[in-house]
């Protein structure tokens, strides 16, 4: 409700000016966003997503999984609209998109031959308010025509970033419900303070973007054969205006596959109490009764890949207080050979500590009526009858939940 003091600022406003100052409701619509594929890294963007109608700029050192990401970002956006692509690194590897999901018939694929190309044909596309996502790769060699006809040895301090300042002035108010993600590369920074690396472009897009996200390669894994399979990679949102900023997560990128949806539905169901872990057994409770999917990391991959029941695990983990701070719910599982009658997946109250010890988090849980942990144990040690005492006292650590 407006009060009447609000009201007379707006009439002596609306007297003096044509265009009166616009009072918005305080039911805030929710930010709408492009599913990155990752549940990981939706929840550590706390939107579902990159958000539409913001600048976005995902940064990090070479092979890190960046362009995979914009893959992922560009498949989905196909669904909302029209989808971008600007390539000023000119290496973009189309086949690879396609491998991805992107449907590379109904993409805008562009390859300009400097900053200002790039930017007044992006410029052009927001003003025809018909696209979903433009993607930019990336903002490092976006540079102005000056410094590319220049002299090797000529200086061209600051003209990148005096570019960057005016196209950011001039695209950010024609965003509408565009999302404008932009890559960036790390520059060894000269001047001696803070962390010593800096990314390219000036403070311009640091200051215009809603969203920055550094990507971080932690470590990568190999077969039998030595040939490499993954990486596992770190992101950490550094600003965020549409969530909570400085939150790190991990995820897994997998060569061929991009962001692997079985590790990614493992990990997000662990931390989202679906899931339960207890040294390397891994169970999940379906129908009321705890289930073990594997006794290790690579034997519950397995069991996720079977039969679609990833995607009913990532249906619930959407349906969590984990998600974004949603209320819990349960999502019933479609009827499978593993699963008597209808299944269900059982989201937990609250994720399951891993610090804490398991007595303390009984306590914790059961403030009314403490519920028979001995009982528990009998169903379990009768379960289990054949197995070490090691794995019993992981399934009645399980069992407490």
């Amino acid at each position: 409700m407006i009060t009447p003091a609000v009201q007379k600022a707006l009439e002596l406003l609306s007297k003096e000016f044509k265009k009166p100052p616009v009072i918005f409701s305080s039911k805030r619509d929710k930010v709408e966003a492009i599913n990155s594929r990752s549940l990981i890294l939706n929840q550590l963007f706390c939107c579902g997503g990159w958000p539409r109608g913001r600048i976005v700029e995902l940064f990090g050192a070479e092979s890190s999984g960046k362009t995979t990401l914009c893959y992922h970002a560009m498949a989905e956006a196909q669904q909302l609209g029209v989808v971008a692509f600007i390539d000023t690194e000119h290496r973009a590897e189309l086949s690879y998109a396609a491998a991805l999901g992107v449907d590379c018939d109904n993409l805008i694929f562009d390859q300009p031959s400097g900053g200002e190309d790039a930017f007044e044909k992006i410029e052009a596309m927001l003003d025809s308010k018909l696209y979903s996502l433009i993607v930019l790769d990336s903002i490092a060699h976006a540079k102005p025509k000056v410094v590319a006809s220049s002299d090797i040895d000529s200086s061209n301090i600051g003209i990148h970033a005096k570019m960057m300042t005016k196209v950011m002035d001039r695209i950010g108010k024609k965003l509408g419900k565009t999302c404008l993600l932009m890559t960036n590369q790390i520059r060894k920074d000269p001047s001696g303070y803070g962390s010593g690396e800096t990314t390219p472009g000036g403070m311009a897009v640091k200051f215009d973007a809603s969203l920055r996200v550094r990507i971080q390669k932690q470590s990568a894994e190999r077969d039998k054969e030595e040939n490499p399979i993954l990486n596992k990679v770190k992101a950490k949102v550094v600003k965020s205006s549409v969530g909570i900023p400085y939150k790190e997560a991990e995820f897994v990128i997998r060569f061929g596959e991009g962001v692997a949806i079985c590790d990614d539905t493992l990990d997000a169901g662990i931390l989202a109490g679906i899931i339960t872990k207890a040294g390397g057994n891994h169970s999940i409770t379906i129908h009321g009764k705890k289930e073990t999917i594997g006794r290790s990391r690579d034997q519950a991959l397995v069991w996720l890949s079977q039969k679609g029941r990833a995607e009913k695990i990532r249906q619930a983990i959407t349906k969590s207080k984990w998600y974004i701070g949603e209320e819990s719910k349960s999502v019933d599982a479609e009827k499978d050979g593993d699963v008597q009658g209808d299944g269900v997946y059982e989201t937990a109250e609250e994720p399951v500590p891993e610090v804490r010890e398991v007595r303390e988090y009984i306590l914790k849980r059961n403030d009314g009526p403490a519920s028979s942990v001995s009982e528990t144990e009998e169903a379990d040690s009768g379960r289990d009858s054949e197995g070490s005492d090691e794995e019993r006292d992981d399934s009645e650590s399980e069992l407490t939940l």
